[in-house]
Formats: C-alpha cells, sequence, structure tokens
C-alpha cells in the first residue's frame, strides 16, 4: 500500500478544507519528513483524517470505544465517546476526510468519509455518516451502498484490517512499545502480512513434512535390512554357482524361443503372400473380361472421331441459312420503303403541277385583270400564302430525290449480297448433296455429342484400368519373387524342422533313462532357490545404495552444520552493525535534507524577503538568525551528500 494524498474538511482542530499531496513537491522526492507543530496545530488530525476515510475509526477514539459514556452534543442531543463524528469541527454543518492510495493489487483508489449535520446547520442533529470507495482511474464506484461492504472492499484493497494498521503502518502514540510487547504469533503474521512471506511460511511446513515422511522410510528400511542376514561364504558361493547355471539354461530356452517365433513369423507371412496373390489373380482376370467387353464401345468411339471434322462444316450451314433468312426480310422491307417513296413523290408531282396550274391562271388573271387593281392585290395575297407551301414541296421533293437515290443503292447493295448468298446457298446445297450421306450424322448430333462424352469417359477409365492393371502386374511380379523367396526359407525351415526332429528323438532316447519325477523336484528346488537368490540379490543392492546414501547425507550434514555455523557467527555480526548503519544512515539524510532545504531556491527567495523586525511569513517569528546564508553553504552541502552516499553504500553492504 503506498498513500498519495489526504484531504478534509472541518475535522478536530482544522477548519476549513485541507490537503496534502504526497505527490507533488517537496513531498515527491523527499526521502524522510515530519509533522510539527505546536499543541492543537492538527498534527494528528491528519491521521485521524488518514484513519477515518480507510477504516472509519482512529486510534484515539478507539481507546474510548471501551467506555459508555456520552458527551454533550449541540443542544439536548448528546453522542457517544467513540463516536468517529465526534471528530467534527465544533460550529460546522458538515465535515470529510478523503484518502488517496494504491492498493495492494497496484490499482489506485479513492477512500472518502463524510458527516453533516440536519439541514447542514451548525445547531443540526447529526446524521448518519457515509464512506465510499471508487477507483481513481475512471471514477467508478466500487461495492454497493451498505457500509460494511464498502469498508470490507477497502480493507481488501489494503491487505490489512485496523489493528494491523495501527501497529505496522500508523502507530498512534504511545503505541510503539505495544507493538513491541506482542505476542510471537501476532507479530510474524503481521510482519508475513507486511513483507509477504506466507510462501516461505508453507515452503517450511511442507520441507518439515517432507523431511518427517523421508525419516519414517528410512527407519522402515533400516528396519528391513536388520531383519536380513547375509550367507555363509560357502552357501553363497554354491548358490552363486546354481544361480549361474539357471541363467545359462534361461538363455539357451530363450534363444529356441526366439528361432521358433522367427518361424513362426515366416509362415505368417506366406500365407499372407499366398492371399494376396490370389486377390491380384481374381483382379487381373476381372479387368481383363472388362477390357474384352469394352471392344464394341472402343470401336464406336473411333467411328464417331472419324466424323468430328464434319462438325464445323454444319454449324457453318446453319449459321448461313440463319443470315439468308435474316436479308431476305430486310430486302422485302426495303422494297415496301421504295414504293412508299414512290408514291409520295407521284403526290408531291401533282401538287407541284396544280400549284403551276394555278400559278398560270393567276397570271392569265392578272394579264386580264389588269385594270382591276383591287383584284390583283387579292390574288397576291394568295400566292403569298401558296408560296411557302410550294417551297415545301419543293424540299419535300429534294428530300424524296435523295431518298430515293439512298434507298437505290442500299437496294443494289441488298442485291448483291443476296447474289452472294444464293450463291453460297447454291454452294452450300451441292455441297450438302454431296455429303448427303452425313445428314444423320447432323440431324442426331446432340445424340453423338453425348456418346463421344461417354466415350471420352470409357477412354479415361481403359487408360486408369490400364495403369491399375500395369500396377497389378508389377505386384504380382514381386509377390512372385516374395514367393520365391518364401519357398526358399520354406525348404530351408523344412530341413531345420527336420534337424529339430532328430534332435527330438535324441532327447527322447536320453530321457528314457532318466527319472522324470526326480528331474521334476531337482528343477524345482533349483527354481525356488533361483528366486531366493535373486531376492537376496535385490536385497544386497538396496543395502548398497542405502550405505552410500546414508554416508553422502552423513558428509552434507557435517558441511552444513560447519557452514551453518560459520554463517550464524556472521549473521550475529551484521546484526549488530546493522542498527548502528541504519542510525547513521538517517542522521546523514536527516541532515542533508535539512541543508537541501536550507540552500534550495525557494528558502533563497524567502530569506531575501526577510525583513527586520518583520514578522516571518512561514512561522510568525520577528527574529531571522538564519536570514543570512554563509558562502560555505554549498561545500557543507556536497559534504553532507558524500556522508550519506557512504552510510548508503555501508548499510548495502551489511
Amino acid at each position: 500500500m503506498r498513500i498519495l494524498a489526504i484531504r478534509g474538511s472541518n475535522l478536530a482542530s482544522l477548519a476549513g478544507e485541507f490537503e496534502v499531496d504526497f505527490q507533488s513537491e517537496p513531498l515527491a522526492s523527499a526521502g524522510l519528513y515530519a509533522i510539527t507543530g505546536a499543541t492543537g496545530a492538527g498534527k494528528s488530525t491528519l491521521l485521524d483524517a488518514l484513519c477515518l476515510a480507510l477504516y472509519e475509526r482512529t486510534p484515539r477514539l478507539a481507546r474510548a470505544n471501551a467506555r459508555s459514556e456520552s458527551v454533550p452534543d449541540v443542544g439536548e442531543h448528546a453522542v457517544g465517546t467513540g463516536d468517529p463524528r465526534n471528530l467534527l469541527r465544533r460550529g460546522a454543518g458538515e465535515g470529510w476526510a478523503e484518502v488517496d492510495f494504491v492498493g495492494s493489487d497496484g490499482v489506485g483508489y479513492r477512500s472518502r468519509w463524510s458527516v453533516r449535520r440536519a439541514r447542514g446547520k451548525a445547531n443540526g442533529k447529526l446524521q448518519a455518516s457515509e464512506i465510499s470507495l471508487s477507483r481513481i482511474a475512471d471514477g467508478q464506484l466500487l461495492g454497493d451502498h451498505r457500509k460494511t461492504e464498502t469498508l470490507r472492499r477497502i480493507e481488501a484493497a489494503i491487505g490489512l484490517n485496523f489493528e494491523q494498521f495501527t501497529r505496522a503502518v500508523l502507530l498512534a502514540q504511545n503505541d510503539f512499545a505495544t507493538f513491541l510487547k506482542a505476542g510471537d504469533d501476532e507479530r510474524a503474521e503481521l510482519l508475513q502480512t507486511l513483507t509477504g512471506t506466507e510462501t516461505f511460511s508453507r515452503l517450511s511446513v511442507l520441507a518439515f513434512e517432507r523431511m518427517k515422511a523421508e525419516r519414517a522410510v528410512l527407519d522402515q528400511l533400516q528396519q528391513q535390512m536388520q531383519d536380513c542376514q547375509p550367507l555363509a561364504s560357502e552357501d553363497r558361493a554354491l548358490a552363486e554357482a546354481a544361480l549361474a547355471d539357471a541363467i545359462r539354461q534361461l538363455q539357451a530356452l530363450e534363444r529356441d524361443q526366439g528361432l521358433v517365433a522367427e518361424q513362426l513369423r515366416w509362415h505368417r507371412q506366406q500365407e499372407q503372400l499366398q492371399r494376396q496373390q490370389a486377390e491380384a489373380a481374381t483382379l487381373l482376370a476381372t479387368e481383363t473380361s472388362a477390357r474384352d467387353a469394352a471392344g464394341e464401345r472402343r470401336a464406336s468411339v473411333e467411328r464417331l472421331e472419324l466424323v468430328q471434322s464434319a462438325r464445323p462444316i454444319a454449324t457453318e450451314i446453319e449459321r448461313a441459312q440463319a443470315a439468308l433468312a435474316t436479308e431476305q426480310a430486310a430486302l422485302e422491307q426495303l422494297g415496301r420503303d421504295i414504293g412508299q417513296s414512290g408514291r409520295e413523290v407521284e403526290r408531291l408531282d401533282r401538287e407541284q403541277q396544280q400549284a403551276l396550274r394555278q400559278q398560270q391562271a393567276a397570271r392569265q388573271a392578272q394579264a386580264d385583270a389588269r385594270p382591276q387593281i383591287e383584284q390583283a392585290r387579292t390574288l397576291d395575297g394568295l400566292i403569298a400564302a401558296t408560296t411557302p407551301r410550294v417551297q415545301a414541296a419543293r424540299q419535300a421533293h429534294d428530300d424524296a430525290g435523295r431518298e430515293l437515290a439512298q434507298a437505290q443503292s442500299r437496294r443494289l447493295q441488298t442485291e448483291a449480297r443476296r447474289q452472294q448468298d444464293d450463291a453460297e446457298l447454291q454452294a452450300l446445297e451441292q455441297w450438302l448433296e454431296q455429303q448427303d450421306s452425313r445428314r444423320e450424322l447432323a440431324q442426331g448430333w446432340p445424340r453423338w455429342e453425348a456418346l463421344f462424352e461417354r466415350a471420352n469417359a470409357l477412354q479415361h477409365q481403359l487408360k486408369a484400368s490400364n495403369q491399375q492393371l500395369a500396377q497389378l502386374q508389377q505386384q504380382a511380379q514381386q509377390q512372385a519373387l516374395q514367393l520365391e523367396q518364401g519357398q526358399a526359407g520354406l525348404e530351408s525351415a523344412d530341413a531345420t524342422c527336420t534337424q529339430a526332429d532328430q534332435w527330438l528323438e535324441q532327447a527322447s532316447v536320453a530321457c528314457a533313462g532318466t527319472d522324470a519325477e526326480a528331474l521334476a523336484t531337482e528343477k524345482s528346488a533349483l527354481q525356488a532357490r533361483r528366486e531366493a537368490l535373486g531376492a537376496l540379490e535385490q536385497t544386497r543392492q538396496r543395502l548398497q545404495q542405502l550405505d552410500q546414501r546414508h554416508a553422502a547425507q552423513t558428509d552434507k550434514r557435517a558441511n552444513q552444520s560447519g557452514a551453518m555455523q560459520a554463517a550464524q557467527a556472521q549473521l550475529e555480526a551484521l546484526a549488530q552493525a546493522l542498527p548502528v548503519a541504519e542510525a547513521a544512515l538517517a542522521s546523514a539524510q536527516q541532515a542533508l535534507q535539512a541543508a537541501r532545504l536550507a540552500a534550495s531556491a525557494s528558502a533563497e527567495a524567502l530569506r531575501a524577503s526577510l525583513q527586520p523586525g518583520l514578522p516571518c511569513p512561514v512561522c510568525g517569528s520577528t527574529e531571522h538568525p538564519r536570514a543570512q546564508v554563509s558562502e560555505a553553504v554549498d561545500s557543507m552541502l556536497e559534504a553532507l551528500e558524500a556522508h550519506a552516499l557512504g552510510c548508503r553504500k555501508a548499510l548495502d553492504e551489511l
């Protein structure tokens, strides 16, 4: 756990809001610091705010919990002497304490305790206090609204309960002796919680249990070793000789067993090869019959391959017929367009001739009726009205002429293409007459195409069958070779069996003159003796191993005893020197910190602002004994730094 900041408002002797930020300078870089001041300045109130925000309890109120007395509050109300709400400053309507800290899990938390009076007035009744816990990173509240659950979460985040916290982290006045006088078990539990050495305690217990179990096994083995007495040297020699004979007989039997097993594997392999040969012969016959049955289909496929070249010609014939039909339809449409254009031209010619006759009649009438000017003007107006129609008729006549020329040109081109198509059609008809024998082939082309695809598939199957047949033939050759080798091995095995039969007959003749019951009895005795010798040999090897382990453990124990004595002496010497070095380092660091503060830039500026007879803005004193700094401050600061560094090195070496 690490405290980051302490904040509060209206607690005990501290009026208004206050804050101590340990992450800001000068506290951020200070190694050691002290809270000093006159009585009632608020030193203990800072520690009370720390305990209130974390546990809602304080050391000085914890001693008052044993008494059930009450103290008067505002009005007719009273509060218990151990109630933490007593820390609310008199005359304040509300107060609070807040602590930022890093928990044992490395996460930053903010714990806040608050209390207020009714309606926020100084004469109101004290209300129930509240406590909350949140993460600093995102401000999320942890736990529910129940106070007990929040206190449990805070204790889990810190890793210490209130008693452990006030004995190890925050020692109240006159409580240091209580920590020193605490029992061994209580101090051990507290120190283990602070230093995280519970694992080593568990390892110590497990090591002791393991040593106890191993010692029990060793005692059992020693007891078994005492129960086993060695044989006499003569009996031991006879037993070893019998054991050697039995081992030689066993090796001979194992060699015979290996030979018989090898022969058995050979016969099994021969049977497997014969089965594979029979299966290969059956498969070869099946593939041969399938190939013979596919002869007719193969001939049909060959005939179909001969007429494959006629397929593009038939396709070209169909395309030419379709193009010819399209051109004939276009030619008929063009003829109809030409007839309609001719009729339009004739109509325009008639209108033009009629207009010319009207114009001639008008001119004649104008010549005849020259005296009649008014009538002539009327005729002029009629002519002016008729002129646009005449011009439109002329324009239409010219357009019709151009369309007629274009139509005649298109007709000539169409005639040329028709003649070309007629020639191609005639040539194709002649070719069809020549290829009349293949008409049925062209008409049934989809069926032939399906047959072609089927023939291709059958051809692929035939190729695959031929490849498989070649593989089977190769396997058959290999199996035949293996069969020949097997037959040679079989002949050799027959010879071996014959020799074995001869050995068996000789052994039978030899056994005929031997007492079977005596031989069986001797065999049983030898086998029992062999088992006893084997158990004796295992016991002897185990005894040798135990002797070696016992000697090694004895040497190791002697070495460890000497090393432990030397280490103990060195530890005692270091333990005596360690407090002296720590005290020297603490003194050097305090002196160095004081010198740095005295020589800091802010202190220099503060000294420069001091004036004789005026109060100091920090302490309020009118006397300034250190207003002037001697020139030897820098050299003194360097000497103190060197001294502190030397003390740190000496402590590290210890």
